[in-house]
């Protein structure tokens, strides 16, 4: 074998190799906005992709540091491994065990690719964020220009769906969007531009869900920038926790905030969700204490034991689908993991603290009003956001020699 030339040592260029794959591995989740107007279930694989990069990195003698607060022991990890051994648990006595088994192992895959790459990726550099931000404006903009005028392109990659077919992406991309840190090396125009472009999609679509998280996205963020970090997170805190105890009876609740809603919420079929949110919720109180087994939604939704609210196959606010699959351990699991973002956002540093907010109120919104528990290409989304957004406050990655 050649001997290393002075110039360039053989663990030195070991570790330039190291540095550049996890550099692309972040690089592969950061491009995902750019994929989703052609291929709305993208983020999972590239989210996935991009940890096994990372961790093929590590193995390659790289030793990365641990990127917003991540460490051993973290509750939030903790929570969700409880939460996911429940749910393969639950697998025991679903109706439809194999169902079950691909939707809630889906979400696992992706609930670890995504902590897996928050663990071990290195800062991003200004370019890479800079590019982050370009396949935002990019991906919302082919979006929108396919919404306005349509792209035979577009069409023939995506093929034939639905007429909501931009939901999935706007919602995907204002998420994504949230994760835009500031940062001292990159301009504030990057930010706003690409915000810019996802809420024009957003205001496009005919997604009722994405507006109202685009609205609870800006609340919330204005908010952060007026209330004391502490006391918000306190806050937080305690609507997760009434969010959870009255997810049963959710449907007898947002009755009259959903009957004054108007015109903007009826196009949302509010009367639709407010009878499957009142007949999830009955269904989850004849389960408990331990649930009807995961994926059972989508089967009582087929089947003629279930209520009339299920036939749209999952119940449309992931509170109430826990307690309806998987029962009481189910949601406590679920409570003590919204607990531990309260917890983290009580602890991020100033800068990241509206963004933040605004990340989580839009994702809880869409996951009390619209999405199923089970979307793993929702879970990528949010997790994307937190890796471009957790990522701009870690250290450069370092190397130990053998």
């Amino acid at each position: 074998m050649r001997a290393p030339t002075p110039f360039m040592p053989r663990d030195l260029k070991d570790r330039v190799s190291q540095q550049a794959l996890a550099q692309f591995g972040v690089a592969l989740v950061l491009f995902t906005p750019l994929l989703l107007p052609f291929a709305r279930r993208m983020a999972p694989p590239m989210l996935v992709a991009g940890a096994l990069l990372l961790a093929l990195a590590v193995q390659l003698r790289a030793r990365p540091a641990p990127v917003a607060g991540m460490r051993r022991g973290n509750l939030f990890a903790w929570a969700c491994a409880l939460f996911f051994a429940w749910a393969f648990a639950s697998l025991a006595w679903t109706p439809l065990p194999l169902r079950g088994l691909t939707q809630a192992g889906a979400c696992a895959l992706v609930c670890a690719a995504g902590l897996i790459v928050l663990a071990l990726a290195p800062a991003p550099s200004a370019l890479l964020h800079r590019i982050f931000a370009g396949a935002l404006v990019i991906g919302a903009g082919v979006a929108a220009v396919d919404l306005w005028f349509g792209s035979p392109l577009a069409a023939h990659v995506r093929g034939a769906e639905e007429a909501h077919r931009y939901n999935m992406v706007a919602a995907s991309l204002l998420a994504m969007a949230c994760g835009l840190a500031a940062r001292a090396d990159v301009s504030p125009l990057w930010r706003a531009g690409a915000f810019a472009a996802v809420a024009t999609l957003v205001l496009s679509s005919d997604s009722e869900s994405a507006k109202l998280a685009l609205g609870a996205a800006l609340l919330a963020g204005g908010l952060a920038r007026v209330v004391a970090q502490r006391a918000l997170s306190v806050l937080v805190a305690a609507a997760f926790v009434a969010c959870m105890v009255a997810a049963p009876w959710f449907g007898d609740l947002a009755e009259p905030l959903a009957t004054r809603g108007g015109a903007f919420l009826e196009a949302g079929h509010a009367g639709d969700r407010l009878e499957i949110w009142r007949g999830s919720g009955a269904f989850a109180l004849q389960g408990l204490p331990w649930g009807h087994g995961a994926g059972a939604s989508l089967a009582y939704a087929h089947g003629a034991s279930g209520p009339v609210g299920m036939s749209w196959g999952h119940a449309h606010n992931n509170f109430v689908q826990v307690w309806l699959e998987l029962g009481a351990p189910g949601a406590l699991a679920a409570l003590v993991a919204c607990l531990a973002l309260a917890q983290g956002l009580a602890r991020l540093p100033g800068a990241l603290f509206p963004q933040a907010c605004a990340l989580l109120a839009a994702g809880a919104l869409v996951a009390l009003v619209s999405h199923g528990l089970w979307q793993a290409w929702w879970w990528s989304a949010l997790f994307i956001a937190v890796i471009a957004m957790g990522l701009t406050g870690a250290k450069p990655l370092t190397f130990r020699d053998p």
